[in-house]
C-alpha cells in the first residue's frame, strides 16, 4: 500500500489554497491508486471530498475555499485508494503553516499583474519526479541506481513517467547573451543560459523542466530571489537549452493550437472591470 510522504499547503491568494503532497518511493505501479483531496474545518472533520478522483497526480488547487479564508483554518486529507484491492487510507489532517503578510501578498499580486498582463509568455514547467514508482526498466533497486540514462519510460530520472503532470505558468524569458570566444579571433557564440523570471507557484527545483512556446526546454540550474520569511515572492530560475536529441528533447508536450501564448497588452489599466478576482484581493490592501 502506498504511504504519503511530505504534505503542504501553499497560497498566495485569498481565493485558492494549493494542496501538494508526495509518496513515499515504492516499487508498486503508482497508477494502481488513485487519490483525492478531503476539507474540514476541524482537525478531527468530519472532511468532504473537494476534488474529482486523480490518477498520479500529486497537486490539488482548491479554488472552493470560504470568502475571506484568511481568518479561517482549513484542514486537509489526502484518502489514497487501490483501485484493485478497494483498501483505502487517509493522510493524517494537514494545514496552511504560516502567511504572508500583506506586504509580501501585494508583492506577489502586483507581479503577477506584470506576468499575467504586460510581459510574460506562456510556459509549461515539468516538475521533476524524486518519488513514487521506481522506474521497471532501468533502475536497479538493489543496486539503488539507473543502469541507463536515456530511458524514455522514465526520462533519466528513475522514477516512472519521469515528470509531474506540466503546470501552466506565465513567465518573461530572457533570451542568452551572445559573447564572445576570445580578443583575437572575435568569434561569436551563443550563451546557452536562459534567465526566467515567474512567480511563487510552482515552487521550481534544480533539474525541473520548463518549456516555453517557442518549444524550447530547458533545464533548471538554480533558482533565486527575494523571499519573505522563507517563503519565495518571486522566482529568478536560471536554466540551461536542453540538448537536441537527448531523451528530454524527446518528452511530448500537447498544446491547443487556438491557445494565447503571449499576454494581451492594455488589460492592465481595466483591472477593476476584467478581473473582480484581482479586484478582492488588491481591496485587501487599501
Amino acid at each position: 500500500m502506498l504511504q504519503i510522504g511530505k504534505t503542504e499547503v501553499r497560497s498566495f491568494d485569498i481565493t485558492y489554497n494549493d494542496i501538494i503532497w508526495t509518496v513515499k518511493p515504492t516499487s508498486e505501479d503508482t497508477h494502481n491508486y488513485t487519490f483525492t483531496v478531503l476539507r474540514s474545518e476541524a482537525e478531527f472533520g468530519p472532511f468532504i471530498a473537494i476534488s474529482e478522483v486523480m490518477d498520479d497526480t500529486y497537486r490539488f488547487r482548491d479554488s472552493s475555499v470560504p470568502s475571506r479564508n484568511s481568518v479561517r483554518t482549513m484542514f486537509y486529507v489526502v484518502r489514497i485508494r487501490n483501485v484493485i484491492t478497494g483498501d483505502v487510507v487517509d493522510s493524517p489532517a494537514f494545514r496552511k503553516v504560516g502567511k504572508l503578510d500583506n506586504a509580501a501578498l501585494k508583492i506577489v499580486l502586483d507581479h503577477n499583474v506584470y506576468l499575467t498582463r504586460l510581459a510574460g509568455t506562456r510556459c509549461w514547467a515539468f516538475p521533476k519526479k524524486t518519488f513514487g514508482q521506481y522506474c521497471p526498466s532501468c533502475f536497479d533497486e538493489v543496486i539503488g541506481k539507473q543502469l541507463r540514462h536515456n530511458c524514455q519510460l522514465c526520462w533519466g530520472t528513475g522514477f516512472t513517467g519521469g515528470y509531474h503532470s506540466p503546470v501552466q505558468v506565465w513567465a518573461v524569458v530572457r533570451e542568452p547573451q551572445e559573447i564572445r570566444n576570445n580578443v583575437r579571433s572575435g568569434t561569436p557564440r551563443q550563451d546557452q543560459t536562459y534567465s526566467i523570471t515567474m512567480g511563487p507557484s510552482p515552487y521550481m527545483s534544480p533539474d525541473d523542466m520548463i518549456i516555453d512556446s517557442n518549444n524550447r526546454r530547458m533545464k533548471v540550474m538554480s533558482i533565486q530571489g527575494p523571499t519573505r520569511d522563507g517563503t519565495r515572492l518571486v522566482q529568478q530560475v536560471m536554466c540551461v537549452r536542453v540538448a537536441p536529441g537527448s531523451v528530454e528533447d524527446k518528452i511530448p508536450l500537447k498544446v491547443p493550437e487556438d491557445l494565447q501564448l503571449l499576454t494581451t497588452e492594455g488589460k492592465y489599466n481595466n483591472l477593476n472591470i476584467d478581473d473582480g478576482g484581482i479586484q478582492s484581493a488588491i481591496d485587501l490592501f487599501r
